[in-house]
């Protein structure tokens, strides 16, 4: 299968897309998410993302397959902290690829994916991190199986009961 995208860091122009995408991405998690309770109205807006894209602690990595922009990862720097204190790390906060792009078969799906990590790791590396962190819904067992294969593992899992309404 012929390489018909390329992966590089995001820019200013690409920031309504991203935008865009990363609403793709909320509605397609939190329709999944039985404890999101909150307004599905987003209110962020471009200018969150030009600050990411000037923020040297962070990258944005796009995907652009035959020239449209159809997915992203944000990766941050973070020091050493409560949730993971051995040293300071990156962590994925974002990734996502558009549904009409993941449903294509004309591209290779798994390849991209690889790329588009693969971009924000090399970053990473060359922040000086030790390691690199990424939270899954435990609904999202495909991108949980594809974190493994590329070689992260757990390191703990977060337990949650939800309360009814009439319990204190």
């Amino acid at each position: 299968m012929e390489k018909n995208y390329v992966v590089r860091r995001a820019e200013t122009a690409d920031l309504d897309m991203i935008k865009s995408l990363w609403i793709g991405l909320a509605e397609d998690q939190l329709q999944k998410d039985e404890y999101f309770n909150g307004t599905k109205e987003y209110l962020s807006g471009v200018s969150q993302f030009d600050f990411i894209l000037k923020n040297e602690r962070c990258a944005i990595f796009v995907l652009e397959c035959r020239g449209i922009v159809s997915g992203f990862i944000e990766i941050w720097v973070h020091e050493k902290d409560f949730y993971f204190s051995i040293d300071s790390y990156a962590y994925v906060l974002h990734f996502f690829i558009e549904k009409s792009l993941r449903d294509d078969r004309t591209v290779s799906m798994n390849k991209m994916v690889f790329d588009l990590y693969k971009a924000s790791e090399s970053w990473a590396k060359e922040k000086g991190v030790k390691y690199i962190q990424a939270d899954v819904f435990s609904h999202n067992q495909r991108v949980f199986k594809l974190l493994n294969y590329i070689g992260m593992k757990p390191y703990r899992q977060r337990l949650v009961k939800k309360f009814e309404s009439d319990a204190i």
